[in-house]
């Protein structure tokens, strides 16, 4: 085929549509050749190949169909996306979403598989605004396609994590929280994870009331996974809105789901030394810490123990927990000054009993 395309280039054989046709013969010729190669050079020259005769094609046709568009924009994305580096050639790609523009008007009626193509462009130029309002437009027409939910929320979270505005940051991120919450009412995008998900957002646009009322209920219905880090998210979502004994409610709850993890135990300590200014409630529960084996750091929970008892003048209890502190390599700094304040004040102690 391509020997009697040079004759009939070379010769003037043919007219120009038979020779057209041609072109776009050996282009579908040689990509099929090109799968079923597994030689990376020879996957490459059947796919330059095919690009360059599909290139001829589509400038020698005024109205190329549907299936010769499709079959172009297709060739142009997996040519764009051959690089063994993993880099994307954008100028390719730039052809490739300029023939999807075109298939997209081709029809009343676009196949799913247009718009995938046309979100795949999009996608890997990095055209996140344009991606979102693709996204927009398919969901109207097709609202059950779980997948695209995730990916218009996705999509408006990559906004928001791009931009340096943050009124624009905050108004992605809503847009995202309206998306989750639209996909939901349609019974979709209701798992675990896109719920915790959904309250992140909350959480990182300051809309702790909300985060709290989710994490709540979910964490108590299953629509939230019961785990450490759901319920210290819990915490934390009260201890922003200053709301403290409710904090530690919720970590006393978290200790009887998780009773072998001391963190939870440190926190409430941590809350009721300072926020609520009450280190006597502290003692207890730095105390059951340590018999779980600590906190996240071993040293933090004996230096804390250590600083507020001395503080409450419990030397005792002071120099036992400072003299553990001081066993482990980040707690030695700390540690040794509690210790060497405590043997003073003890020797004060001492010397005062000794006058009396």
């Amino acid at each position: 085929m391509e020997g009697s395309l040079v004759l009939a280039d070379a010769n003037g054989f043919f007219d120009e549509g038979v020779r057209t046709q041609m072109c776009a013969m050996i282009a579908n010729l040689a990509y099929n050749e090109s799968t079923v190669s597994k030689i990376p050079d020879v996957v490459s020259s059947y796919m330059t190949k095919a690009e360059g005769y599909m290139e001829r094609f589509m400038k020698a046709t005024k109205k190329p169909t549907i299936e010769q568009t499709l079959f172009y924009a297709t060739l142009l994305v997996n040519r764009a996306t051959a690089s063994k580096d993993g880099k994307i050639d954008k100028a390719r790609m730039e052809l490739a979403l300029g023939q999807t523009d075109n298939l997209l008007k081709l029809v009343n009626k676009p196949k799913e598989s247009f718009y995938q193509l046309k979100l795949a462009c999009l996608t890997q130029l990095g055209r996140n605004e344009e991606t979102a309002e693709l996204l927009e437009v398919y969901l109207k027409m097709k609202p059950d396609a779980k997948t695209y939910w995730q990916l218009l929320a996705a999509t408006y979270l990559n906004l928001a994590q791009a931009t340096k505005d943050d009124q624009a940051a905050y108004t992605y991120q809503v847009r995202a929280i309206l998306t989750i919450e639209r996909a939901q009412a349609l019974g979709l995008m209701s798992t675990p994870t896109e719920n915790i998900q959904l309250v992140a957002i909350h959480f990182n646009i300051q809309q702790y009331e909300k985060a709290i009322e989710m994490l709540d209920a979910g964490l108590h219905n299953g629509k939230i996974e019961n785990t450490q880090q759901n319920w210290e998210l819990l915490y934390n979502a009260y201890h922003q809105i200053n709301r403290p004994a409710k904090a530690i409610d919720s970590l006393k709850e978290a200790a009887k789901q998780f009773p072998k993890v001391g963190q939870l135990d440190y926190l409430i300590a941590y809350t009721y030394a300072t926020v609520l200014s009450k280190p006597d409630e502290a003692i207890p529960f730095l105390r059951s810490c340590i018999a779980k084996g600590g906190s996240d750091r071993k040293d933090r929970a004996y230096v804390y123990l250590a600083f507020l008892a001395f503080e409450l003048k419990k030397y005792d209890l002071a120099l036992e927990a400072a003299t553990q502190a001081v066993k482990y390599p980040d707690g030695v700094k700390d540690g040794t000054q509690i210790l060497n304040a405590v043997k003073d004040a003890l020797s004060e102690r001492e010397m005062k009993r000794q006058r009396m």
